[in-house]
């Protein structure tokens, strides 16, 4: 191995000039140091959760509310997912026939389970195994990043027989948890017709991105459609619609097309 001399030739550089104004020393104290609160954190720096505020970013928002409620089928609570997107009002709406998720008093929080899950990073039913014995998703910080991203957000969830319904706006609870009926649900939140999957029980959700915090609000539809197809394919006997409201008005039954191209195409080819 050869050795290299350093020679004047090398470029050199006084470490004694400053750079830049410098602050004096005896200044910086306890009064400098930031706390975020809540969901600040997640607000101030999204790219530490969702890994950018572009497109990717955009669809992984959807991708961890998606994961919700595919981890409530692979338990066995739930076959039947609708996603609905409509990128001329800027809404996302997930509906499942799920579990639902818990409406009690949690005892660490004193707020309901729904708030405690939707506002609180690390909270959530995936860290007990006799809840999920599989789950995707972030484990407990999707559902709240989406939350803390969204300009609202509204989840309503139907179980014991009643509806539960909480608003949110840019992570923070918006009112108190109120129970409500199908039909007033449907008059205060009309774009809900026809968007729910729920029978007995299941959990709607439904967001705005915040467009004050993405590049784009905008979904590749395509791409929407891709991933939901590749999730029917790994998930068999999950029922999952899509709809789509833009410029023109689509509707897919995702399960009858992962079916159909599974028996016309090779699956390697396919997921790749």
């Amino acid at each position: 191995m050869t050795n290299i001399e350093p020679t004047t030739d090398n470029v050199e550089i006084d470490y004694t000039q400053s750079t830049g104004p410098k602050s004096d020393p005896s200044t910086y104290d306890a009064s400098h140091i930031t706390v975020l609160e809540g969901l600040e954190a997640v607000r101030k720096r999204p790219g530490m959760y969702i890994g950018n505020t572009g497109k990717d970013g955009l669809h992984r928002c959807l991708g961890e509310i998606l994961d919700n409620s595919v981890d409530e089928s692979m338990e066995g609570h739930a076959d039947k997912i609708k996603v609905f997107i409509s990128n001329k009002d800027n809404c996302v709406v997930v509906s499942d026939n799920g579990r639902g998720i818990p409406t009690g008093i949690h005892p660490k929080t004193g707020k309901s389970s729904l708030e405690t899950i939707m506002t609180v990073l690390h909270a959530g039913g995936k860290f007990d195994q006799e809840n999920y014995q599989f789950a995707g998703g972030l484990h407990g910080v999707g559902a709240s990043v989406v939350n803390a991203l969204s300009a609202k957000m509204h989840v309503w969830v139907l179980k014991n027989g009643q509806i539960s319904h909480l608003s949110f706006a840019k992570g923070k609870t918006i009112g108190d948890l109120e129970t409500d009926t199908r039909e007033n649900m449907l008059k205060k939140f009309p774009i809900l017709e026809n968007k729910t999957v729920w029978t007995k029980t299941g959990t709607v959700t439904a967001y705005y991105p915040d467009k004050e915090i993405f590049e784009t609000v905008e979904y590749d539809i395509k791409e929407v459609s891709q991933s939901l197809k590749q999730t029917a394919y790994l998930n068999p006997g999950l029922n999952i619609q899509f709809e789509y409201t833009g410029t023109t008005r689509v509707k897919k039954n995702i399960l009858e097309e992962a079916v159909t191209e599974i028996s016309n195409t090779d699956i390697l080819g396919i997921l790749n």
